[in-house]
C-alpha cells in the first residue's frame, strides 16, 4: 500500500543486512538524499527511484546483490550517484542532466549509455577496476570533466579523445590499453591537465606514446608558466599559499619511455645535475623548474622520490635548500614540473 510521503526528504537504511528491496517510493516527491550502501541483500531499485524529481544523491555502494541500474528517462535532479563495489552490476543506463560525481567502481559495467554525453555538468567520473571496455562517442561533449579514473581498467583497449576540461586522468595499470587518441594541436594548446598518469600501461602503441609526449609538453610548460606569472603578479599572498599548498603548484605526467624528451636542456645519468643561472635571460627573481626522471626496473616500486634543490646566491653568499617528494612507480617516464621560490 503506498504511504504519503510527500514531507519525506531523506532516507539512510545503509548497513540493513537484510534488506532485499526497496517500497515504491513515487509519493516521496521531495526526496532529495537515499543512502543505502552497504546492504547487501538488496537486488531490485524500484522504478519509481530514478524519476523523482528532487532525488540529488543516490549512494547503492556495496549493494553486492544489485546486477542492474537501469531507465528510460533522464534523471532531472541527481546530482550525485555510487555503485561503487556493487561487483555484481553489468547493466547500466541511468542519465542524469545534473549529475556531477558519478562512482562506478569496482564494478563488472563494460559500457556508459549512448546518451552519456547529455550529462555535460558531470566533473567527476570514476571507473577504476571497472569492466568498462570502450566509451562512447559522445564522451567528448562531457565540457565540464575535470577528475577521470580508468586505473586497472584491464579490458580498456582505447582511449578516445577526451574534453578539454580534464585536468586529472589516472590511467596507471591499464594493461590492455593500446591507443590513445588526441584532439588537434591548437585544441591541446587550450588544455589545462596538471596531473596524467599512464603507469605501467606497457601496451601502448608507438604513435600514442609520441603523443603523450607531446601533449605533456604543451600542459607541463604551459602550466609552470602560468603560475610562475601568477606568482609575479601577487608574490605575497601566492608565496604563503604556495608552503601550505604546494601540490597545487604542481604537475606531474607519468607514461612508459626510456629516454629523455630533446626539449629538455640538462641531462645527466649521476644522482646531480648543476645549473648556472647567472645567464638567465628572465628578470624574474621567480623560477620554474620541470623536471623529467628516466625510471628503471621490471618490478613494481612504491616509494617516494626525494630530490633536493640549493641555489647560492653568490653576492649574498646566501644557501637555500629544499627537499622535494614525488610518488612514483617503476619503469616508468616522468614528467614533473614544480615551482620553486
Amino acid at each position: 500500500m503506498l504511504q504519503n510521503l510527500l514531507n519525506l526528504k531523506e532516507v539512510k537504511l545503509f548497513y540493513s543486512r537484510f534488506l532485499k528491496e526497496l517500497p515504491d517510493f513515487s509519493k516521496a516527491l521531495n526526496l532529495q538524499v537515499l543512502d543505502i550502501h552497504f546492504c547487501g541483500q538488496l537486488n531490485s531499485v524500484h522504478p519509481s527511484i530514478l524519476s523523482l524529481e528532487k532525488l540529488e544523491k543516490l549512494d547503492l555502494s556495496h549493494c553486492t546483490s544489485l546486477t542492474e541500474l537501469t531507465s528510460d528517462t533522464h534523471s532531472s535532479s541527481l546530482k550525485y550517484l555510487s555503485l561503487k563495489f556493487c561487483k555484481n552490476i553489468r547493466k547500466f543506463s541511468v542519465t542524469a542532466e545534473n549529475m556531477i560525481e558519478l562512482d562506478l567502481q569496482y564494478t563488472q559495467i563494460n559500457a556508459l549509455p549512448a546518451s552519456f554525453g547529455v550529462q555535460t555538468k558531470l566533473e567527476t567520473l570514476h571507473l577504476g577496476n571497472s569492466s568498462i571496455e570502450s566509451f562512447p562517442s559522445c564522451f567528448k561533449n562531457l565540457i565540464r570533466l575535470q577528475y577521470l579514473d580508468i586505473r586497472y581498467c584491464l579490458k580498456l583497449q582505447t582511449l578516445p579523445e577526451l574534453p578539454q576540461s580534464l585536468e586529472i586522468l589516472h590511467a596507471q595499470g591499464c594493461t590492455s590499453l593500446e591507443t590513445v587518441l588526441f584532439s588537434s594541436i591548437p585544441e591541446q594548446f587550450k588544455e589545462n591537465r596538471n596531473r596524467v598518469v599512464f603507469a605501467n600501461c606497457l601496451k601502448l602503441d608507438e604513435h600514442s606514446l609520441a603523443n603523450i609526449a607531446f601533449n605533456a609538453q604543451i600542459n607541463i610548460m604551459k602550466f609552470a608558466y602560468q603560475h610562475v606569472s601568477a606568482l609575479e603578479h601577487d608574490f605575497h599572498n601566492k608565496f604563503n599559499d604556495y608552503k601550505d599548498h604546494n601540490d597545487c603548484y604542481q604537475a606531474l605526467y607519468v607514461y612508459p619511455g626510456n629516454s629523455i624528451p630533446e626539449w629538455f636542456e640538462y641531462t645527466t645519468t649521476t644522482d646531480y645535475v648543476v645549473i648556472d643561472l647567472s645567464s638567465s635571460t628572465s628578470c624574474s627573481p621567480l623560477l620554474g623548474f620541470i623536471f623529467c626522471f628516466v625510471l628503471g626496473g621490471n618490478r613494481l616500486i612504491v616509494a617516494p622520490l626525494k630530490f633536493n634543490i640549493t641555489i647560492w646566491i653568490l653576492r649574498t653568499k646566501v644557501k637555500k635548500r629544499t627537499i622535494l617528494n614525488s610518488a612514483y612507480l617503476g619503469h616508468l617516464q616522468v614528467l614533473y614540473p614544480i615551482m620553486f621560490l
